[in-house]
C-alpha cells in the first residue's frame, strides 16, 4: 500500500464481477494483486494489476499453458453494472 493519509473509496464495485475475475487470475496463478481505483462521477472503476512477482511458479501450476501476459487488468464500466441487473 502506498503510504498517504487519504483513504480511498470506492463505491459500488459490483462484486460478481469482481470476484469472477480474481477467481480467473486465482487460477492462473497471481497469488497477489495491486487494486488500482479511480472516482469517477458516473461510476467508480477498480482495476486489478499483478507481475511476475505475485505468481506461482509456472512448475506448481496444474496448466503450465493457462498463463496469461502479467499485465492483465480489469475495468468496470457501467454496463457492467446493467448487466448485473
Amino acid at each position: 500500500m502506498e503510504n498517504n493519509n487519504e483513504n480511498v473509496r470506492l463505491n459500488k464495485i459490483p462484486l460478481l464481477i469482481f470476484i469472477e475475475a480474481l477467481q480467473d487470475i486465482y487460477q492462473m496463478g497471481v497469488d497477489y494483486v495491486d487494486l488500482v481505483g479511480t472516482n469517477n462521477v458516473d461510476q467508480d472503476i477498480i482495476a486489478i494489476h499483478y507481475n511476475d512477482k505475485y505468481m506461482t511458479k509456472p512448475e506448481d501450476l496444474e496448466n503450465e499453458n493457462k498463463l496469461m501476459p502479467p499485465n492483465f487488468k480489469i475495468n468496470l464500466s457501467e454496463e457492467d453494472l446493467n448487466d448485473l441487473t
